[in-house]
């Protein structure tokens, strides 16, 4: 995709501005690095990130650091931990993380060795999320900068975690979060920067009404009834149970069909949620729950331009970019007030937002009454929304231009190159950018 397709969409005006930003960039080298390269939203970003940097003349590459099977259920662990949620056993998850790192990482990546000290010559790297975050032992004195990006809900840590990966995260000159409440440590060393979605990607771009039936139809996917859906990981922190148990509210009131679509990434160990879900699946309105693995860009487009509401039940999230993927294609989202999702969803104009609930480490809630009552909300908005064709075809039109405005990649890799300018002193290339910044873009702290 060319840059100046872009210009349909945002307008030429912030194209001339990724152009003015990359002036002073040329003659750098990026290295992005992250745990998997398919599945996931952080590489989902950085497919579409990476290729954009490099056609506005700025040398970017993609590593991807290759675990074992230990290393990435530590990991999750950490994710867990980070996320909130108690872990027995987090020092021994913690002593598996840094054994690989001392016995393992090099043997499996050579490669990103090789580039960090010998021949990448890089002058900015960007560490996504904890996985290869102790590749900082690895950076040459050669006034290179480092740069931790964290994805998650950083909030409320688990302290002894939060204590070993803030200490890693010291040594990096930058961490990046979604959200200012994620910030832990000196603000000064951090930047607010919002994921974004690609509108050109087969996930995001247009589908005429030909291209759109027959996907539905490849899939045997029905339109006879009004449909409710979520598209996520099966793991805890995205209650595919709860989205069950709102669908089944639902139901009682109006006839309905609820697809819940998963997904999973290279680097996610979790999938012990499968038989919890497909056992409630089989329970009440059995015939009207469509369950299943999805694997094409073009389905989930498909699914989320026919859905008539689209549920994100997650109790922690960093984003839910799957929220902006289906604003921008004009269907309201009820959603669980967590991580960034309150960013995108003004409560009452593209959707709702609900209060979440705590869950214990098996995934149980720690106080059913809250449980409860975030079902009942959650089918009541889901209903109201149902039932008012007007409203839901206003909301779509509103939900659409926020995405347009603050959750695009043009205004990400505008956030980025400001922040590489920053790095490097580039004030000059800065103060030409006269553009006042969208509510959703890099923020200073």
């Amino acid at each position: 995709m060319r840059i100046r397709d872009y210009n349909e969409i945002v307008g030429e005006k912030a194209i001339n501005e990724l152009h003015k930003l990359s002036e002073g960039l040329k003659d750098k080298r990026i290295i992005m690095i992250n745990s998997t390269n398919k599945g996931g939203g952080v590489a989902e970003i950085l497919l579409r990130l990476v290729p954009m940097l490099n056609r506005l003349g700025i040398k970017t590459e993609w590593l991807v650091l290759n675990g074992e099977k230990d290393f990435f259920n530590a990991t999750k662990s950490f994710h867990n931990a980070l996320q909130g949620q108690p872990h027995g056993d987090i020092k021994l998850q913690i002593l598996k993380y840094q054994g690989f790192y001392d016995t393992k990482l090099r043997e499996l990546n050579q490669h990103i060795i090789d580039c960090l000290e010998n021949t990448c010559d890089s002058d900015i790297v960007v560490v996504h999320d904890p996985q290869p975050l102790n590749l900082i032992i690895h950076r040459k004195e050669d006034g290179s900068k480092w740069i931790w990006r964290e994805h998650i809900d950083t909030s409320k840590p688990d302290k002894i975690l939060g204590k070993y990966v803030y200490g890693l995260a010291a040594n990096y000159d930058k961490t990046i979060v979604s959200k200012k409440e994620f910030i832990k440590g000196n603000p000064k060393k951090y930047e607010v920067i919002p994921p974004s979605i690609d509108p050109f990607t087969n996930k995001n771009k247009e589908l005429s009404e030909k291209e759109l039936k027959k996907i539905l139809r490849k899939y045997c996917i029905p339109t006879d009834k009004p449909i409710i859906s979520q598209i996520s990981r099966l793991d805890k922190w995205k209650d595919p149970i709860g989205v069950i148990d709102v669908f089944k509210e639902v139901r009682k009131k109006i006839n309905c069909k609820l697809i819940l679509a998963y997904n999973s990434a290279a680097d996610d160990p979790e999938g012990e949620m499968m038989e919890r879900v497909v056992k409630a699946e089989q329970e009440e309105y059995c015939e009207d729950i469509i369950l299943f693995g999805v694997h094409d860009d073009l389905l989930v487009n498909a699914l989320q331009r026919v859905s008539d509401v689209v549920l994100q039940k997650s109790l922690k999230e960093g984003f839910a970019l799957t929220v902006s993927e289906a604003l921008w294609k004009k269907t309201p989202v009820v959603a669980t007030k967590v991580g960034g999702i309150p960013l995108q969803i003004k409560h009452g104009k593209n959707g709702y937002l609900v209060k979440g609930y705590k869950i214990k480490g098996d995934g149980s809630p720690v106080n059913i009454e809250d449980r409860n009552m975030h079902i009942h909300k959650t089918a009541k908005y889901v209903i109201d929304i149902l039932s008012d064709p007007v409203k839901r075809k206003r909301m779509g039109e509103y939900g659409k231009e926020i995405v347009r405005k603050n959750f695009l990649i043009t205004r990400h890799a505008k956030d980025y190159l400001e922040l590489f300018n920053d790095l490097y002193n580039c004030q000059k290339v800065i103060e030409t950018i006269s553009s006042s910044t969208p509510s959703g873009s890099r923020q200073k702290e």
